[in-house]
Formats: structure tokens, C-alpha cells, sequence
């Protein structure tokens, strides 16, 4: 995977697939708790409950969270910048 210039490391899959990584995680704690209690009875619920959670911002074509809060924090970056070269050109 080459460097596209956003931050992410070259071999990782997390970064290129987020889902990827949030199934990482609700495997994690799937197998966790039934570890912890163990009972596999609330198994095929979690599977679902977490199926369902991934599910259905795909179908709604809602963007991941920390991607709609990056691009916020860039656009306000990018005005204070541009706002903080104005002042600076004024004063020239």
C-alpha cells in the first residue's frame, strides 16, 4: 500500500479499513465476555447486536464518526489559518 499522505502506516489494515478494525474490537469483547461468564448462551445475540451496529451505517451510507470529526477539525484549522494570514497581511 503506498503512502497516500494521510497519516496511515504502510501495512496496516486497520487504518485502510476501519471497519476492520471496530470488527476487531467487537470480536475482542464478544470473546471476552464469554470468557469472562462462561456461557455461550448470549453468543449469537452479541454476534447479531454487533452485526446489526455495522450493518446499518453501511446501508445508510453514514460516514464513520472520526472521519466526519477529522474533516470539521481541518475545516476549522484551515479557517483560523487563513484568518491568521489576513491579520498578518493587514498589518504589512
Amino acid at each position: 500500500m503506498a503512502d497516500s499522505g494521510n497519516f496511515q502506516s504502510a501495512g496496516s489494515v486497520a487504518f485502510a479499513y476501519p471497519s476492520y478494525k471496530l470488527f476487531q474490537a467487537a470480536r475482542f469483547f464478544i470473546v471476552l465476555a464469554t470468557e469472562m461468564t462462561a456461557d455461550v448462551t448470549l453468543l449469537l445475540t452479541m454476534l447479531g447486536a454487533c452485526a446489526m451496529a455495522m450493518l446499518t451505517p453501511t446501508l445508510l451510507k453514514d460516514p464513520p464518526i472520526y472521519d466526519s470529526l477529522r474533516e470539521r477539525t481541518v475545516a476549522r484549522e484551515r479557517a483560523r489559518l487563513d484568518r491568521a494570514a489576513a491579520v498578518a497581511r493587514e498589518r504589512e
